[in-house]
């Protein structure tokens, strides 16, 4: 009885100890759970240094007055821009914008006030 008694422990014993082994494995990724709920904002950070003016590949010059002669209906001004080349005029998006008294225009500009229509191109 004794020696069937430490088979059995013996056997208990190995079978636990191979159990134990084969059970320590790395786990498989199983499915992603669910989304969690969003934490609090942190706090704000400090200011960051300031960046150079501008942007990549961009002209661009200070507002300029330009007179207008003409009568009528018929008015003309000219811009002196000697950056824009003909290379740049064959190969850029050029925007011009007109300041008509604090508003902003993007050229060419065209408005109808009752029967008459204001072109500037």
């Amino acid at each position: 009885m004794t020696n069937h008694l430490l088979i059995r422990h013996t056997l208990i014993l190995i079978t636990t100890f191979a159990l134990s082994v084969t059970a320590c494995q790395k786990a498989k990724d199983g499915e992603v759970g669910p989304q969690g709920a969003t934490g609090a904002t942190g706090a704000t950070g400090p200011q960051g240094p300031k960046g150079d003016p501008g942007s990549a590949n961009v002209i661009y010059s200070a507002w300029i007055s330009t007179p207008f002669t003409g009568s009528g209906s018929s008015y003309t001004g000219n811009v002196t821009a000697p950056k824009i080349t003909q290379d740049v005029l064959d190969k850029a998006d050029i925007r011009v914008y007109w300041n008509e008294g604090g508003r902003v225009l993007s050229l060419p500009y065209a408005e109808v006030v009752g029967t008459t229509t204001y072109t500037v191109h």
